[in-house]
């Protein structure tokens, strides 16, 4: 998919154009796609923190919201809901009303996860080879059923969850049915359960109500649904009754970046899949997949790629996107930057979080009110947590100064965004810098920033998020000059007098992306790494992990795990392999990416001084654009 260009002062018509699907009037073409949000009470009902995140998203202006995923059968569902039995009718229809409120329509997803998998790839349910004919039936059942309670329960229709390795997908795929009845076998036999689901549903729901099915246009693994079949499959289930095809791909956990993409992948990489099924049947097609920007979004349903536009990920991030795009304010929509935090902490069960937007997950806890007694604040530090807590107080109506010892503002997210494929990180730092500048806070560049400065000053209250120290590890030689931070190094964009022949000590993020970022340079590049796998500290995707490993194999990055550096020589490492045998490995230059060290030192003394002091973000040994952004919002609230 191409990068929208252009057209940035111009009203989004195909964007906002209204639409059919069957009997249902959207206000506009974007649309929500469910997204399994942990919010609900154990056992899958509704509670008041799911109403505040979807009328949330409903009053920013989205046309149509796909609610859940909601489990067609009853049970333990982990925070997700649940649409199992008639006693779920009265909450979920409590949600719905909160949606249409807003002139959002609403459709809830129908979900039954089969073989599912968790995490770390183990199978938690059996597959669909041992599901009996009785078994089938009830599935089918347990579906149009769901449906029923949807349709009482106020929803506009229905969508079927049909893609992603769950256990519709696991029928139509030949990589996981190995049937040899009915229900397996060729194309058409794999596709007879969707099918009869789809065709209980409308005799249990009337001709005229509308019906969604979310279909891989690709499982993009080997021996998985491909797009050929995809397209069969689309015609097959247009004859079935279905109103609307919802094109996805990836299959979990082999090929689940497709499914749900991080930030190294291309904006709009499912788009071609949905333009072949769109190019296959007559239905209405919704095109979905790394769409964080509005324009992008424009330009596909233009081009005829789609019907409509799925924008999940972007939602989190900014609920009032679509209202921002509507009144073409492009450049204050808080974008998605695909870091995967929110999707990390959906498989390992825990609450919905967004890195950029503190309040996902907790909308109704998070209103920015004016405070009774505005104060002079001085913020110490212009990365993430320094730009959020001056755009927060800065709402709340205090005088804010913002403090730089640089000569630009973003600190180390600019440098977070130097590496191959972190360019949008940058879009982060563009957006907190124009709030800032709408709401009055003063900037000072290139600022001293000690304690003597600040106390001179004579702030009511005093922010610091000045980051922290890299760390240095004790390694003889250590102090040579051929010795460089990772921060140092991407802050020259990998320039500089660094020889060919560089070794990079650690191998987390910061180091693989270092390692990426000068082996693209055509560098000789060395990873050594302490732990037996890269990037096994911290909270790092699994998505993620997996494609920077194949891109520094496919640059041809030597990875040394269960390593350590013994020795820093004039023109050697000597490095401890696992064995316990000493290696001489020749380079010209040393890069350390052994992480940070917290550094409370500008606080600490502040705070003896008799100052009121808050110390956010790294400087406090909390790594990371969420911490960075959760602190900021915390104490923009708090003072």
């Amino acid at each position: 998919m191409t990068e929208a260009t252009g057209g940035r002062d111009m009203f989004l018509e195909q964007l906002f154009t209204p639409f059919q699907v069957g009997t249902l009037r959207l206000r506009n073409r974007l649309v929500m796609p469910a997204m399994g949000i942990r919010l609900s009470e154990e056992n899958g009902s509704v509670n008041d923190r799911v109403i505040d995140y979807y009328a949330a998203r409903a009053k920013g202006g989205v046309g149509l919201i796909v609610v859940g995923c909601c489990v067609v059968r009853e049970g333990r569902t982990g925070g997700v809901l649940s649409i199992g039995s008639d006693d779920r009718i009265l909450g979920l229809a409590d949600l719905a009303e909160s949606i249409h409120e807003w002139g959002a329509a609403a459709i809830a997803q129908l979900f039954d996860a089969g073989m599912a998998v968790d995490a770390t790839g183990q199978v938690v349910a059996r597959g669909v080879d041992a599901f009996s004919t009785e078994e089938i039936e009830q599935t089918i059942d347990s579906f149009a059923a769901a449906a029923v309670r949807a349709r009482a329960a106020g929803y506009d229709g229905v969508e079927i969850h049909g893609a992603h390795g769950y256990l519709i997908s696991q029928f139509l795929s030949p990589l996981t049915n190995h049937r040899k009845d009915e229900y397996g076998g060729d194309l058409n036999r794999r596709a007879a359960l969707p099918l009869a689901i789809v065709r209980r549903i409308r005799d249990k729901t009337g001709s005229g109500y509308p019906i969604s099915f979310r279909l891989n246009g690709s499982d993009y693994i080997e021996g998985g649904l491909t797009l050929t079949e995809a397209r069969v499959v689309a015609q097959l289930l247009e004859k079935a009754g279905t109103s609307v095809l919802h094109v996805s791909a990836g299959k979990r956990p082999e090929s689940f970046e497709w499914g749900v993409q991080p930030m190294a992948m291309a904006r709009g990489c499912l788009v071609p899949l949905a333009q072949a099924i769109k190019e296959s049947v007559r239905l209405p097609v919704i095109a979905v997949g790394r769409i964080n920007d509005p324009v992008l979004a424009n330009q596909v349903l233009a081009e005829k790629k789609a019907d409509l536009v799925a924008m999940g990920r972007a939602l989190l991030a900014d609920p009032e996107m679509p209202r921002k795009a509507f009144e073409q304010r492009f450049a204050d929509i808080r974008k998605c930057i695909a870091c995967m935090v929110c999707h990390q902490r959906n498989w390992a069960g825990r609450r919905p979080r967004c890195a950029v937007n503190a309040a996902v997950g907790r909308e109704a806890k998070s209103e920015i009110n004016r405070a009774e007694t505005p104060k002079t604040i001085l913020i110490a530090g212009s990365g993430p947590a320094g730009l959020e807590a001056a755009r927060v107080l800065a709402l709340r109506g205090h005088r804010v100064t913002l403090w730089e010892k640089s000569n630009q503002l973003g600190g180390q997210a600019r440098l977070a965004a130097r590496p191959p494929h972190k360019e949008e990180v940058t879009e982060l730092v563009g957006y907190l810098t124009l709030q800032i500048q709408k709401l009055g806070v003063k900037v000072k560049l290139e600022q001293e920033i000690d304690a003597k400065t600040v106390i001179r000053a004579r702030p009511d209250a005093v922010v610091i998020a000045t980051g922290g120290r890299p760390g240095v590890p004790r390694v003889k030689g250590i102090e040579r000059a051929k010795v460089h931070t990772a921060q140092a190094v991407v802050e020259a964009d990998g320039g500089g007098n660094l020889g060919n022949r560089i070794v990079v000590i650690g191998g987390g993020l910061v180091g693989c992306e270092t390692a990426e970022l000068l082996a693209a340079k055509g560098k000789n590049v060395t990873l050594v790494e302490e732990t037996p796998q890269l990037m096994e500290k911290g909270e790092i995707h699994p998505f993620v992990r997996k494609l920077l490993i194949e891109r520094l194999a496919g640059l041809g990055v030597t990875v040394y795990t269960g390593s350590s550096v013994r020795e820093v020589r004039a023109d050697v490492i000597i490095l401890a392999q696992p064995s316990g045998s000493l290696t001489e490995l020749p380079c010209d230059s040393v890069v350390l990416a052994t992480g940070s060290q917290a550094d409370t030192s500008l606080a600490d003394e502040l705070r003896r001084a008799g100052l009121e002091v808050y110390a956010i973000g790294e400087c406090t040994g909390r790594d990371g654009i969420m911490a960075a952004i959760h602190d900021g919002f915390r104490i923009g609230r708090l003072l």
